[in-house]
Parts: C-alpha cells; sequence; structure tokens
C-alpha cells in the first residue's frame, strides 16, 4: 500500500491502536514461562501512563492509558 501511495504521490496516514489488558499481558508473559523480574519490568512501564491524541487540527488533553501495548 505505502509504494502504491508513492508512485502516485499521495498522503498515507496510518493509526495503530492495541487494545490488551495489562492483565492479559501479564497472564500471557507467565504463560511463556518469562521470569518474574521481566514481568514486573514491563508492567511497571504502565504505572502512571499517560498519553495525548495528535491531529493536524492539535493536540488532546492527556489522559490516562489504562489498556494497551507500550
Amino acid at each position: 500500500m505505502q509504494e502504491k501511495f508513492r508512485v502516485k504521490s499521495k498522503k498515507l496516514y496510518f493509526g495503530f491502536v492495541d487494545l490488551v489488558s495489562r492483565e492479559v499481558l501479564r497472564w500471557a508473559m507467565c504463560k511463556l514461562g518469562v521470569d518474574e523480574w521481566l514481568v514486573s519490568a514491563v508492567m511497571s512501564m504502565y504505572v502512571g501512563a499517560r498519553t495525548v491524541i495528535r491531529t493536524v487540527r492539535g493536540n488532546s488533553n492527556y489522559f490516562e492509558v489504562k489498556v494497551a501495548v507500550r
């Protein structure tokens, strides 16, 4: 798809949304045998996680992220 748009000199926009429960992520890592210290390290990335939506018209206010993969 990128190549088709590039050949025609057209803009192409992507949006990615990963909605994964943090508890499901923890469960899956434990089920796969990931060491607990690494599971804890990954889960610590979510403490106080905030994000903003950026558009051509500006940015939204920051808000807390409760589900997603970082």
